[in-house]
């Protein structure tokens, strides 16, 4: 009986450690088709590529040299998602724009972009961004007016 037990103890680990590197890990993989994505990723484009990306709220629920973007789903053209992309793949000389969520991203911002926060809501929102002149200059398609230069931004709820 107890042989039956710690073999049944290490297959139930065995399957929790692939359940675990199946999905969820922060990352975002270039595929061929939106239906190759699993439960909980969604299909976005990037440089002329299909991904499938894990969501995020911030950049640190993403993998090291990954950052918490908002892309378009391509299943839901009308829906704008936070999600996990690799940093070069986003990094196209186009402005960008990097959710910290509710941290401060005073000293963490890659350099020549600014760390921006939103105190509008119930709790402040933390956005590294590169300067713009026009809608066009960002990846998001929306470059917003702070008062004091104009920066990328998330499009919705920003632009829309």
């Amino acid at each position: 009986m107890k042989r039956f037990l710690r073999a049944s103890a290490t297959v139930c680990s065995l399957f929790l450690v692939f359940s675990l590197s199946a999905c969820g890990t922060g990352e975002a993989e270039e595929v061929q088709d939106c239906t190759q994505c699993r439960p909980g990723e969604f299909c976005v484009a990037a440089a002329s590529s299909l991904y499938c990306a894990d969501s995020c709220l911030r950049h640190i629920d993403c993998a090291l040299g990954f950052w918490c973007v908002p892309l378009r789903d391509e299943e839901d053209l009308s829906a704008l998602r936070w999600v996990c992309m690799d940093g070069a793949v986003y990094n196209s000389g186009i402005g960008r724009v990097f959710s910290w969520g509710d941290y401060n991203c005073l000293d963490e911002c890659d350099a020549g972009m600014e760390c921006l926060v939103d105190d509008t809501g119930t709790t402040d929102q933390y956005f590294c961004s590169d300067d713009c002149v026009l809608d066009a200059d960002c990846l998001t398609g929306c470059c917003v007016d702070t008062g004091s230069d104009f920066y990328c931004a998330p499009y919705h709820p920003y632009c829309s």
